[in-house]
């Protein structure tokens, strides 16, 4: 009886398991499924980054090669509508690129030598420059003295010593800036044969470009983006050049109005300053003040040219260039910052000049691989 009854409870037992549905083969597989799917998605990430990590070393270690090339690029891709402009009046690509290349070539000479006296003048000044500033401060004894102060607290708090300017090697320090600055020859010969050679293949390139994808939707959509890029940076470059020249010429004016020496200098810095929105207004305000402080006997004076710049940059960034550039080239202030920061971070000064076309071409091909719902907007 009761080998009877053990042999009825391990049926039940049976019937039981068999009915009931497998949850840990169930949860095995769903598991599997999400882990295989996140794991798909961490090599995506992971390839993405380290595509980018990749990206960023070659550019930076290319930086002589890298940068006048995508200048070269820039420039060639902003005056390509005023040069199928040229083209439609009936004359040969090939004399229409190197007309451009030598205007450019002559507007480059031109500059360099208007400014190469008034910059030879404050080089050789530069010696002086720390005595001078040391002289003229001597009016603000009291607060230099407590900033003094607090920098000793400072120190004192964090185990440092205090730092010191040396000043007879500030014309050596103000030389290798400026020798910095100044691209090497071989980049300048580099920038001018691909900006020539672009010009002269630009059609060519552009078809093939298009041609590459099978999609006609694809084909339109490239097509869009290169106009786009064009005439985006056309209008970008040629209104802030215009609105740069205003200003290089109205602080010119006003520094020659005030007595300042080599007015000429101080506008045509201020005009190319003016290119990095932010950035560029604040440096030209620190570079006049110090030279108002050398050059003018009173303290009121020295802070004349400064204030009289600040003045007009804040009308020039608030009211002129909001209202003529309009609503389709407004650029995000912060997207401005992080632009030029990473681009100065990466190649330097001359980053600082081409983030601002850049961050343009990218709101070009932003704007039409992911366009506005219009519909939802409305």
């Amino acid at each position: 009886m009761s080998s009877l009854l053990g042999s009825g409870m391990d049926a039940i037992k049976v019937a039981r398991a068999s009915s009931r549905p497998e949850p840990a083969d169930e949860l095995t597989g769903e598991t599997s499924a999400t882990f295989d799917e996140r794991l798909r998605q961490g090599a995506y990430f992971s390839i993405i980054l380290i595509g980018v990590i990749v990206g960023l070393s070659a550019l930076s270690v290319a930086r002589p090669f890298a940068v006048p090339v995508i200048a070269a690029l820039i420039v060639g891709l902003t005056i390509s509508r005023p040069a199928d402009r040229i083209k439609r009046a009936g004359f040969p690509p090939w004399i229409v690129a190197l007309l451009l290349v030598a205007v450019a070539g002559l507007a480059v000479l031109f500059g360099v030598f208007v400014l190469a006296t008034p910059v030879s003048e404050w080089i050789n000044r530069a010696p002086n420059i720390g005595a001078e500033l040391h002289e003229k401060m001597q009016t603000l004894g009291r607060p230099v003295a407590a900033l003094q102060g607090l920098a000793a607290a400072l120190n004192s708090l964090g185990g440092q010593k205090g730092f010191a300017v040396d000043v007879d090697q500030s014309g050596n320090f103000l030389q290798s800036v400026l020798l910095f600055l100044t691209p090497a020859m071989s980049e300048i010969v580099l920038f001018f044969g691909a900006l020539l050679f672009f010009l002269l293949g630009r059609a060519r390139m552009k078809g093939q470009l298009v041609l590459a994808f099978v999609e006609r939707s694809d084909r339109l959509l490239a097509l869009r983006i290169i106009a786009d890029i064009e005439r985006d940076l056309t209008t970008y470059v040629a209104t802030a050049t215009i609105i740069n020249v205003v200003v290089g010429l109205c602080v010119g004016a006003m520094m020659w109005a005030i007595g300042a020496p080599s007015a000429i200098l101080w506008g045509a810095l201020a005009m190319m300053l003016n290119y990095l929105p932010y950035i560029g207004p604040a440096a030209m305000t620190a570079i006049l003040l110090v030279m108002g402080l050398i050059v003018f006997p009173t303290l009121g004076m020295g802070l004349a040219p400064a204030a009289m710049f600040l003045m007009l940059t804040t009308i020039e960034g608030q009211f002129l260039s909001p209202t003529i550039m309009g609503r389709r080239l407004e650029l995000n202030p912060l997207a401005v910052f992080l632009g030029i920061a990473f681009w100065t971070w990466l190649w330097g000064p001359i980053g600082a000049f081409l983030s601002i076309p850049l961050l343009v071409i990218a709101m070009a091909v932003w704007r039409n691989l992911f366009p506005a719902d219009v519909s939802g907007a409305a």
